[in-house]
């Protein structure tokens, strides 16, 4: 074997080396590239999965968001509505006939004055109603005061008890009461 021979052995060697290290690294790149589009493949389903859990996270918070604001308006529409419908109850039971309003102040005040009470309190609206010949007619130890500086006042007063018998007043509870039941109907 002549220089020349072994100079081509070497060369084709070093050849079919090269060959096969690109071939490898080929191979290898090819590898790598396809593992990094699997992996992106993965991080965009991951990431469209989590932008699609944000979207219905954020479209489940607009609906409460908007069902709360209905049943809150519907809430105020009604609570609007008992409101007036009670001061309508009210005006009407005030300007009612002056013998059946003293007929059930007067049953009001028996049931609740048995404790003792001898003063009845009561606002201008009263009046007409409550005077101290109505009062000595229940009990003539019974007396009447006036306080003009409220609106809606009408209270037995004892020793060491006050007692509101208002019309306001007893609507009122029956209000809250109605309004609690409307509340658990709407929010359950």
């Amino acid at each position: 074997m002549a220089l020349e021979d072994i100079i081509d052995r070497i060369i084709k060697d070093a050849e079919a080396k090269a060959f096969e290290i690109k071939n490898k690294a080929d191979s290898d790149a090819q590898e790598i590239l396809s593992k990094a589009k699997s992996e992106a493949e993965a991080l965009k389903k991951d990431i469209l999965k989590e932008n699609q859990r944000n979207k219905d996270a954020e479209i489940g918070r607009i609906m409460v968001k908007a069902n709360l604001e209905r049943k809150n308006r519907f809430l105020k529409a009604r609570r609007s509505l008992i409101e007036e419908s009670f001061k309508k109850a009210e005006e009407e039971f005030l300007n009612s006939d002056i013998n059946i309003l003293r007929d059930t102040f007067k049953r009001t005040i028996l049931e609740t004055s048995k404790g003792g009470m001898k003063e009845v309190i009561v606002s201008e609206g009263y009046r007409r109603i409550i005077t101290e010949d109505f009062l000595k007619s229940i009990d003539s130890e019974m007396k009447l005061s006036v306080d003009s500086q409220k609106k809606d006042l009408f209270v037995l007063k004892g020793k060491n008890l006050e007692i509101d018998i208002s019309i306001s007043s007893a609507l009122d509870t029956i209000k809250r009461d109605i309004e609690s039941d409307i509340v658990k109907k709407l929010f359950g």
